[in-house]
Parts: C-alpha cells; structure tokens; sequence
C-alpha cells in the first residue's frame, strides 16, 4: 500500500512524496513485494492449518478468498495510485483480476475434495500461487495506465535468482514497442514472475 503520506501525480503516473519528490519506482514494487509476502505466509498457515485439522475446507475456503481480495487490491491501488485515483472503470478491473483467483481457487478446493490435491506442501505452495499473482495485476496495471500515458517502448527488468528462459530472451532484448512485450504472467513462469516493467516515451522526429 502507499504510504500516507505520498500524494499521486496523474499526469506522470507516480507518487511523490512528502517533500515533493518522486518516489523510485523500486520502492514502490518493494512495498508491493512485501504486502505480497505476508499474503504468501498468509496462504501457507491457511494451508498448513487445513492439513493439520485445525480449521475446516470452508474455513479454508473463507480465508484463502479475503486473502486474495485484500492483496490484489493493495497491489492494485499501487499502481492506480491510491483510493483517490480510483474510479468505476478501475474497480471493475480490479474485480475481474479478484475473480480471475478466485476461480483458480475453487479449481483447487475442487482437486482437494476429489483427492487430485494431495495434503502436503504442494498444497502450500498452490495457495501461495494466486497471492503471488498480485504482481501480475500490479504491472499490468502499470503498463496499462502507461499505455493511455502514451508509452511507446517498454524493457523487461530482471528480479528473482532464478527465471524462466522467456523472461531472461525478453531481458537480453531491451527495449521494444510496448506491444511486442509478453505481458508478466504470461509467460513459462506465469504468476511466479517477479520482472519489473520499465517505460518510456519516444516522441516521432518532427
């Protein structure tokens, strides 16, 4: 989530800060990384919690849903640069990112109750998927938004120790028109993707 104490600057797409300064993108992606973090840890108790009997599928049902509203949404407001920013239009895209996970999630309550899901820390590691997935919204939010900004060429940008072959080939490319850009979780690595996006826009020679 923002801070409180940075205001948004519509016009660059950014927040500033108190002072007035722009706030690196950087800081930005790691409180983003961070809400997405407890949201992890978040998910695993749930899972470990259901494995060991402490609380029951519904339960685990109820807690895995507000655990993915609350982290697609603070991803969300973000990029989109806080509540102040937001409108019916964005909330609508918000809510079908939600529902998006929401969907994947029933498919998992669907493998437990048929027994496909085994109980162990696989499912841990299924439940952090869609909290992870907060990324994906939160930079294709920002490429959106860029996009209507008049962005015209993105670079992919390289995070996590290990990435799949797609992400390291869209990195060694550089820059390229924004649309030739495989969008992050769709790629080999899918909502694991933790590439940045950085933009820019070239203005045509007069």
């Amino acid at each position: 989530m923002p801070d409180s104490t940075f205001s948004w600057n519509e016009r660059a797409g950014r927040f500033r800060d108190a002072s007035g300064r722009f706030v690196p993108e950087a800081k930005v992606r790691s409180g983003v990384d961070a809400v997405v973090d407890a949201a992890s840890q978040r998910a695993s108790n749930l899972a470990k919690d259901l494995r060991e009997g402490r609380i029951n599928l519904e339960q685990f049902r109820d807690g895995m849903f507000q655990a993915i509203k609350d982290v697609h949404i603070a991803s969300a407001l973000s990029a989109y640069g806080g509540k102040q920013a937001m409108n019916e239009s964005k909330w609508g895209f918000v809510g079908s990112q939600i529902k998006a996970q929401y969907m994947y999630a029933r498919g998992m309550l669907n493998d437990i109750i048929s027994g496909k899901q085994a109980m162990n820390g696989r499912l841990d590691q299924r439940a952090i998927m869609y909290m992870e997935a907060a990324r994906t919204t939160y930079e294709t939010i920002r490429l959106r938004e860029g996009l209507k900004r008049g962005v015209t060429q993105v670079r992919n940008i390289l995070h996590a120790k290990e990435s799949c072959d797609q992400c390291k080939g869209l990195t060694g490319d550089g820059w390229m028109d924004a649309d030739k850009m495989i969008p992050i979780g769709a790629r080999q690595c899918l909502s694991r993707c933790a590439c940045t996006l950085e933009m820019r826009i070239l203005r045509a020679a007069a």
